[in-house]
């Protein structure tokens, strides 16, 4: 191959301007390029500029022009642009022409790139701590307020108490305290029914924060906390009574919508894909049980619900059964076992019976028996799976009282179909 004329000094002088205007990924695919002898026919122009013209073999036969005193007026016939992996090659050909070795200007280059990058890496670091230097000014002259909405309010839980949950630095059981203690100072000057509504909105979000400690932890963080049934226990309690006494029919119509974000929020902690040993569930289902029970809301929540399942191919497995319990629990609070028990049917993970028997509870309580034997049917193969002797315990106690209260009732139903039920789920727990 007949090389151009190049020298030394026009081997660098291309070479610090690759460095500036080329990625180092780049100069590496040409580098294979120019390994692979894909570079051919190199010649240098007639004119009055200097231009090294090539061509480079790849899936096509490219045609490139090098100009060696202003790389980026080298053209391609490639469509990558300014910065080209075929004009790369030709360089390191011209390298070989020069007498130059070539590995020595892509170890340069190389080089160069750590550099920058360790440079960009540490600018990054400035920006970000600076982000959150401003992040912490901002979050503590933040205030609560009971005129903000509350997506305001959790904004500012998670700005101004969200950072302590995933730092380490403190036990779980003194941040909680300490997050509680602030947030209820600042709401003492509400009225009490936007108070109680306030403290069931930082129940939730102490709940969520535990949640995500805890997968953290799980995945390796070192941390010395409490058990997580034991951290958010106190949560759930405290959420119980506040539900049970709070007045819906007292709170002012401007907060209406802060009742309603309750079950929003409720369902981002309860379908988050990240696994965590907190119960995100029985926080959803204890915020549509005891505040939200209202008809029209359910049946909106049930769609909401319906319409996260529909790319049921897309969804994690641990989401998709996340947003089945959730569906169930909202169709039994609207009387729709049938739907309920479909999706029970079609659980992976959350198969615990003790989630699911206080339906078939209810159902006992409201003396409906048809649905009640749907509910203990269904639940037949979770308990003879868990082989737990509490379980088993509690579920005969229902078929007991179930039996006990429809043979001295006289419903409608035939006391044979309940024996024979009775019998072939015993006789299916006792043989497993």
């Amino acid at each position: 191959m007949q090389q151009p004329d190049v020298s030394v000094d026009d081997i660098n002088r291309l070479a610090g301007q690759m460095k500036e205007h080329y990625s180092y990924a780049t100069l590496e695919q040409g580098w294979r390029y120019y390994r692979k002898n894909a570079v051919s026919h190199v010649h240098e122009d007639v004119g009055k500029a200097r231009v090294i013209r090539a061509e480079v073999h790849e899936t096509e036969r490219y045609h490139v022009s090098l100009h060696m005193k202003r790389i980026e007026a080298s053209t391609c016939t490639c469509r990558t642009g300014n910065e080209c992996k075929h004009r790369a090659a030709l360089f390191f050909q011209l390298c070989e022409a020069a007498g130059k070795k070539p590995e020595l200007y892509l170890s340069d280059f190389r080089q160069a790139f750590i550099v920058l990058e360790r440079q960009r890496t540490a600018a990054r670091k400035r920006e970000e701590q600076k982000a959150e230097r401003e992040r912490r000014v901002r979050a503590s002259q933040m205030t609560l307020s009971a005129d903000a909405s509350a997506k305001d309010w959790h904004l500012l839980f998670h700005r101004k108490y969200a950072r302590p949950f995933t730092d380490f630095q403190s036990s779980v059981v003194d941040i909680t305290k300490w997050v509680k203690e602030q947030l209820y100072r600042d709401s003492e000057a509400m009225a009490e029914p936007v108070r109680t509504l306030l403290r069931m909105h930082v129940q939730l979000f102490l709940i969520q924060q535990l949640a995500e400690r805890y997968a953290q932890a799980a995945r390796g963080y070192h941390s010395r906390d409490i058990s997580a049934d034991d951290a958010v226990r106190p949560c759930m309690e405290e959420l119980t009574e506040l539900s049970r006494r709070f007045a819906g029919s007292k709170l002012p119509m401007a907060f209406k919508e802060h009742l309603r974000h309750l079950g929003v929020v409720a369902e981002q902690v309860a379908l988050s894909e990240e696994e965590s040993p907190v119960d995100r569930l029985a926080a959803f289902a204890l915020v549509w049980s005891g505040v939200l029970n209202d008809p029209e809301e359910l049946q909106l929540e049930r769609a909401r619900l319906k319409e996260r399942l529909k790319p049921l191919s897309e969804l994690r497995p641990r989401l998709r059964d996340s947003i089945r319990v959730a569906l169930i629990h909202i169709e039994s609070l609207l009387g729709c076992d049938e739907d309920a028990i479909a999706h029970v049917h079609s659980l992976t993970f959350y198969n615990e019976p003790e989630r699911f028997v206080q339906y078939a509870n209810d159902r006992m309580h409201s003396g409906d028996h048809e649905k009640l034997l749907m509910w203990l049917k269904a639940l037949a193969p979770m308990v003879s799976q868990s082989r737990q002797r509490e379980h088993l315990e509690r579920y005969w106690m229902l078929w007991k009282q179930a039996y006990d209260a429809h043979v001295g009732m006289h419903q409608e139903l035939d006391c044979c179909c309940w024996h024979c039920c009775l019998v072939y789920t015993r006789i299916c727990l006792l043989s497993s």
